[in-house]
């Protein structure tokens, strides 16, 4: 090796500096009048110089690539190899003095603070904990996935992709925005195989949706027809199943002195969740494609709607079967209404929170449609004048518990109806897998099978939800 990469690295940060320091004051010159022979003198000036710091860019990582290789071909060479753009690696596992994957955490890290504009605080704290958890998470998945798709390169590379389609953006990437794609493809066949060592389905392929674009991290669901992401516990995993554990109460006694002591063990489970696929086919015509600033504006909300709308259905009301497990399948501990079809009174209300076990009633939560609250609004105790109303006149909360509308629920106590739900929504869990793909479809065809001038790209997604302790929660049933 002709230099060593230390000496590399510092000419690669100097080149990088003296870029920076060129463009930042080219921009500077923007609006200003051209009329001025010396403006125009400084721009040519500073253009050339723009030019030769990119082309000493580009040398000198095309020569740490080369050190780095020379380096990796020697088994002895462990320790990591940093440049100032991050930590370079030859796709082995880097190394630190804290750790193998520490570098890799705290750029993922860093990618996450950059972006708080873009995040939601809860998102953000999701993602802080799954970077962070190295028990959960040995092999940083989540963090290298992170790290991958915040780089600019590739959403810039993804943006032409989806444009143009992957073979023809083929002939329009620069070598870094390739570089970024094949990085990010190297993870998501990582986090693939992490899966099938495990039994359990890979990931698809496709392209992933870049960091302040993808619903999966930026999302939190949190509207006011779907509260379930804001009161329930969210769990983001970069694997396809999440674990936990639950216990029962341990229970508590006197004795006599030197007398042997019961077994309070409490019961201990281990909830399983796997993660479901879910899909979205957005539809675009040629001529919206022509005109690509529109659809890239509106892709990233036509993509969370499609995620929030269905999410709002299958996590309310789901079979668990091929789909996420509703809380409403979970809450099988039912309170009857009052007899007769669509009725239910006042008295059924105070039954229903009284049937919440004790040590859930702390956390507990009421859900309903809009119609059902409505009613629950004018609700009266019976016979009665000098009761309160059951609602707060806020809306917000009946009998001191917050009150959440979900326009998913039913609308009407029907017979068989669990138009009301109270429990504590903790016990209640969401798992997202992070990441969402997007494959495109180049042409659509119609039912002659002829061209219809459209395009399509095929969304992609995993979670699921399940009610882990079916004790917890309370519905209110509605009966003949």
């Amino acid at each position: 090796m002709s230099r060593e990469l230390a000496e590399i690295n510092t000419d690669r940060a100097e080149a990088r500096s003296k870029y920076s320091d060129l463009s930042g004051e080219a921009a500077g010159l923007t609006g200003r009048s051209s009329d001025d022979p010396g403006i125009a003198q400084r721009r040519e000036r500073l253009a050339t110089g723009i030019d030769r710091a990119k082309e000493r860019m580009e040398a000198l990582d095309t020569e740490a690539r080369e050190a780095l290789r020379e380096l990796a071909s020697n088994p002895a060479n462990i320790e990591s190899i940093s440049g100032p753009d991050g930590v370079f690696s030859s796709g082995r596992e880097t190394r630190t003095a804290s750790g193998p994957t520490s570098a890799i955490r705290s750029r993922a890290l860093r990618a996450v603070e950059h972006r708080g504009r873009t995040l939601a605080p809860e998102a953000a704290d999701r993602l802080d904990r799954l970077i962070r958890d190295e028990d959960a998470d040995p092999q940083a998945l989540g963090a290298r996935y992170v790290d991958s798709i915040s780089s600019r390169d590739y959403a810039s590379a993804f943006w032409k992709v989806l444009r143009s389609g992957p073979a023809a953006a083929l002939l329009d990437l620069t070598r870094e925005e390739a570089e970024a794609v094949r990085t990010v493809r190297r993870v998501d066949q990582e986090r693939a195989l992490a899966e099938r060592a495990m039994s359990l389905t890979g990931a698809a392929g496709g392209f992933a949706v870049p960091f302040d674009l993808d619903p999966t991290i930026i999302g939190t669901s949190s509207g006011s027809l779907n509260p379930l992401r804001r009161i329930s516990r969210i769990v983001t995993t970069s694997t396809d199943t999440w674990r936990g554990v639950t216990s029962g109460a341990i229970t508590a006694n006197y004795t006599a002195e030197a007398v042997e002591t019961t077994d309070n063990s409490p019961v201990f489970a281990q909830p399983e969740i796997s993660t479901e696929r879910a899909t979205a086919f957005v539809p675009f015509s040629i001529e919206i494609g022509q005109d690509w600033s529109s659809l890239q504006a509106e892709l990233g909300q036509l993509l969370q709607e499609a995620k929030d709308d269905l999410e709002a259905s299958k996590f309310t009301a789901g079979s668990g079967t091929n789909e996420p497990f509703g809380f409403i399948t979970g809450a099988t501990n039912t309170v009857n209404a009052a007899a007769g079809a669509d009725t239910f009174t006042a008295s059924n209300v105070y039954t229903l929170l009284e049937a919440v076990p004790p040590r859930y009633q702390p956390r507990t939560s009421i859900v309903a449609s809009g119609a059902i609250i409505n009613r629950l609004y004018r609700l009266t105790p019976s016979g009665s004048t000098t009761e309160p109303q059951l609602m707060a006149p806020d809306r917000g909360s009946i009998l001191g518990r917050p009150v959440y509308e979900l326009s998913t629920m039913p609308t009407t106590a029907l017979t068989g109806n669990k138009f009301v739900v109270a429990g504590d929504f903790s016990r209640f869990v969401i798992v997202d897998r992070l990441g969402l793909q997007i494959e495109t479809i180049s042409h659509l065809f119609g039912v002659n099978r002829r061209p219809t001038g459209e395009r399509g790209l095929w969304a992609m997604w995993r979670n699921s939800s399940k009610v882990i302790d079916s004790n917890a929660f309370r519905a209110l049933l509605g009966t003949i």
